[in-house]
């Protein structure tokens, strides 16, 4: 109710950033508490920029980026990817299997009980699965 609050209102105060970090915890980093260094990394953001292309809200892209849309173009990428994201991931599990449709050679690998930032999370698993994926891509030649 918050966000949505926000939205109508464009009042993004402490209950909108209140329910935007309820959601981060879950979606975009599961670890309690955050690493320092992914703190710091999101401290270096700029966040006149952030807010030009995205917009005010995290939730609805109003900034430059709002038409933005190169899917119909990922079909000319023509080597392997690896599309890799977590359980919980704020991208879920069937997005990542939408956009491997549109590549021609892609694999999806999920991260089970990881978020976002599934390389932080389960940081053995994330590399199991890209050792993985590049083991399979040289095999093949």
């Amino acid at each position: 109710r918050a966000v949505e609050k926000g939205e109508e209102t464009g009042d993004f105060g402490p209950d909108y950033q209140e329910a935007m970090m309820a959601y981060y915890r879950k979606h975009v980093c599961r670890l309690d508490p955050w690493p320092e260094y992914l703190l710091e990394a999101l401290g270096q953001l700029n966040p006149e920029i952030y807010g030009r292309m995205w917009g005010k809200s995290e939730f609805t892209v109003t900034g430059t980026l709002k038409d933005a849309d190169l899917t119909g173009r990922l079909g000319e990428i023509r080597i392997p990817v690896l599309l890799i994201g977590g359980e919980y991931d704020e991208a879920p599990p069937e997005t990542l299997e939408e956009f491997r449709d549109r590549f021609p050679a892609a694999a999806v690998a999920v991260i089970p009980g990881a978020s976002h930032t599934p390389m932080l999370e389960e940081p053995e698993l994330f590399r199991a699965s890209v050792n993985s994926f590049l083991e399979t891509v040289e095999a093949d030649g």
